[in-house]
């Protein structure tokens, strides 16, 4: 099973929050408070109105989870702040930073495996998508005060070019201007 956009919001709510304990004990955060009928929030409101011209059914997982990240991040399911003792000055700076953390995390993750169709011939990212601590708190910082409305195609396109280059094999062919 996926970890996102599954059959059911059912599976999909199952799925995230066991993740997100996954996630919270693996870093160090212990038990983090989360909301789940917000999260269920974001799992429904995530597929109502897909911003995608094709629909939920034809849409890039990119355009997927760029949608998931954005609508987890304006519904803030994660009610307190991370201690910056555990995840550093940097990040603790950023407002809603427990919700944009969590809501990269899981994109990057559920862009694991995922499967991309282009043309004739239907790709699978092999490799997880790596960021450097710099551009990991840049990108925290600039998704966790966006919103489905204005953040939408600028992050499929981040998460899409950040899958090419760890992942170059999966990319279209190049571009000449």
């Amino acid at each position: 099973m996926r970890l996102l956009f599954n059959e059911t919001v059912v599976d999909d709510l199952v799925n995230l929050l066991a993740f997100i304990d996954q996630f919270a004990e693996g870093a160090g955060l212990g038990k983090i408070e989360v909301e789940p009928r917000l999260i269920e929030s974001v799992l429904r409101g995530m597929r109502q109105d897909f911003p995608c011209q094709q629909g939920i059914d034809e849409a890039s997982v990119f355009k997927k989870v760029a949608n998931f990240a954005l609508y987890f991040v304006s519904i803030q399911p994660i009610v307190r702040p991370f201690p910056a003792k555990v995840i550093g000055e940097d990040l603790a700076n950023i407002r809603n930073h427990q919700n944009g953390i969590v809501a990269l995390i899981i994109a990057l993750k559920a862009l694991e495996g995922a499967v991309i169709h282009q043309k004739a011939q239907t790709i699978t990212i092999q490799h997880p998508i790596e960021l450097s601590h710099h551009s990991y708190v840049d990108i925290v910082n600039a998704i966790s005060l966006a919103t489905p409305l204005t953040g939408y195609l600028l992050l499929t396109v981040l998460f899409e070019q950040l899958t090419y280059k760890t992942n170059p094999d999966c990319q279209y062919e190049p571009f000449s201007f």
